[in-house]
């Protein structure tokens, strides 16, 4: 089973980029960050390497999306979610909570899947307990699409920032010191393991 991890920056992918190449091995991940990219391109090149991705020959087994931000990637996944769902992929969504909670994410999710699809026609549903483990949260939710369970996704939360779990403050400005703090938070079992086991 094939992975898409849906992430709000840069940072995101070099932890989760990190998270899976030390847990797991002959993995290949393909990254992509649509704010290095010309916003011109973003639809075109989102749209093609999703469908890439899916393709059953292609020769990634994770994709690991950051959407430029938490309004981008909740709007992203508002309008993915029925398209994604019975694709042969697993879902993940990484994001910072800053402060607040996973029910609260969700709750903003569905509010969006109204305005898009109208009514009760598409929403996601918590079916776990929310698991917290050191520095992060996790929670499982099903899709439903008129009233049928249809799919499932996994949702990983900071409950401050990633940049606060690892340490980076905002006088951290030079690139080789952020990638060190965000390969040793990737690093440490307590944090790794767990998001491996609740993802995969």
């Amino acid at each position: 089973m094939k992975i898409l991890v849906l992430s709000e920056g840069v940072k995101d992918v070099k932890f989760m980029n990190n998270v899976f190449s030390h847990a797991m091995s002959n993995v290949e991940i393909d990254t992509l960050s649509l704010e290095q990219l010309p916003k011109e391109a973003h639809q075109t090149e989102e749209a093609e390497r999703i469908r890439n991705f899916n393709e059953k020959f292609n020769p990634y087994h994770i994709l690991i999306k950051s959407e430029g931000g938490k309004s981008n990637l909740k709007r992203t996944l508002s309008s993915l979610i029925k398209f994604l769902s019975g694709e042969n992929c697993d879902l993940v969504v990484l994001l910072d909570l800053d402060g607040g909670n996973l029910y609260s994410f969700i709750d903003e999710i569905n509010e969006k899947l109204e305005m898009i699809y109208g009514g009760n026609d598409v929403l996601i549903e918590v079916n776990s307990e929310e698991d917290r483990v050191d520095s992060v949260c996790m929670i499982r939710c099903d899709v439903i699409i008129n009233g049928m369970k249809v799919d499932d996704f996994s949702i990983v939360g900071f409950p401050t920032s990633l940049e606060d779990a690892a340490g980076i403050g905002s006088h951290d400005d030079a690139p080789g010191e952020i990638n060190k703090r965000i390969k040793r938070l990737a690093k440490e079992d307590s944090i790794a393991d767990p998001i491996i086991q609740f993802v995969t």
